[in-house]
């Protein structure tokens, strides 16, 4: 098994990525998704309005080419930047939710990369693509905490970390795509709670494998 390099500076917090690819974790779908949800209801109209922003965003941008895939990455790694606060008992408020653009550019290139990536799968035999989708579903939270390996060098991480659960991901991706339903069935509010709902949840199952201490 291929072991990535270890960044000398890699945060303690989290486990350096040969103990992952070698050491394995547990993962826990359903804890994934009770955690979140206790992140979420803890700021839960911080994050309400800052979907409200995403969106708004997301709106304007979609007239100006490739402009929503570029800005994807760092606006959810705002999501997921506040609930790492919350975990870790630190206050936040509503520029905590930007602080994904301090890390720009990996962001966007990893937005960029596993979009095409993805993409391609889906065209040539459709499971590649669905194989990708479920092996990046925590990729922001490793692209952000992972930063100093690379973009590429921390998707890859994520990608065969997750490959050792994949089914159990599949899981949760299932999981969230039937919390998104339900909040577009709710009148369409309830996709400004659905959303950052399941990015908390993505984050919880990000910690269950990087061992957060």
């Amino acid at each position: 098994m291929e072991i990535l390099d270890t960044p000398e500076s890699q945060p303690d917090a989290w486990r350096r990525p040969e103990e992952i690819l070698e050491n394995g974790y547990n993962f826990d779908v359903g804890l994934a998704v009770s955690e979140g949800f206790d992140m979420f209801k803890k700021e839960l109209w911080l994050f309400v309005g800052y979907t409200v922003v995403v969106l708004i965003i997301g709106i304007a941008s979609a007239v100006i080419p490739l402009a929503t895939v570029i800005l994807a990455g760092p606006l959810n790694a705002g999501f997921i930047i506040a609930a790492h606060k919350i975990q870790s008992k630190e206050e936040i408020e509503f520029g905590t939710f930007f602080k994904g653009f301090d890390r720009f550019l990996p962001l966007m290139l990893y937005s960029i990369v596993s979009g095409v990536l993805i993409a391609v799968g889906i065209i040539l035999l459709v499971i590649p693509g669905i194989y990708l989708a479920v092996a990046y579903l925590i990729a922001i939270p490793f692209v952000y905490f992972y930063h100093e390996i690379g973009f590429w060098k921390a998707m890859e991480l994520c990608r065969k970390a997750v490959t050792q659960n994949w089914w159990s991901f599949f899981g949760l991706a299932i999981v969230n795509i039937l919390i998104a339903l339900a909040g577009a069935l709710a009148l369409g509010i309830g996709i400004l709670f659905a959303t950052p709902l399941i990015q908390c949840i993505l984050y919880a199952a990000f910690r269950q494998v990087s061992k957060n201490r």
